[in-house]
């Protein structure tokens, strides 16, 4: 009984290792791929919707496989705007974006399209205190 225990403990063990180790249907490089596309058009959509917006940081930004032709990709980036009554405003947001892969696209690389963005949270730090008086009336 203890040589069967041990056999059975070997094989779950190797299950798990090759479960572990095999190669995902979305490779490395893609995400990479991915991550740096999505970098540039919020970067593109940024400046062309804000124009005062600058010094554009993104914080954090990875991939994860949901399927075999789908992936959601998670961000947080940051950006100053500058306002003349109010200084510099550094506004901080959240959000996420499934992509799909596009089958019909004539390219010979990957080819993923998103349809909309979906932001979560967002904060805004401003660079000079914003003074509230509680005056009585």
């Amino acid at each position: 009984m203890r040589y069967a225990s041990l056999i059975l403990i070997w094989f779950v063990l190797l299950g798990s290792w090759k479960a572990i180790n095999q190669a995902g249907a979305i490779s490395e490089l893609v995400h990479v791929g991915i991550q740096e596309d999505l970098k540039r058009a919020l970067t593109e959509i940024i400046v062309e919707t804000l124009p005062n917006a600058g010094e554009i940081q993104f914080e954090r930004l990875w991939t994860e496989p949901i399927s075999d032709n789908q992936v959601k990709a998670t961000f947080t980036y940051s950006y100053v705007e500058s306002d003349e009554g109010r200084g510099k405003t550094r506004v901080k947001l959240e959000g996420y974006t499934v992509l799909t892969r596009d089958y019909n696209s004539k390219e010979s690389i990957d080819v993923w399209s998103f349809d909309d963005l979906n932001f979560q949270n967002n904060q805004i730090i401003f660079d000079e205190g914003i003074t509230i008086r509680a005056d009585e009336l």
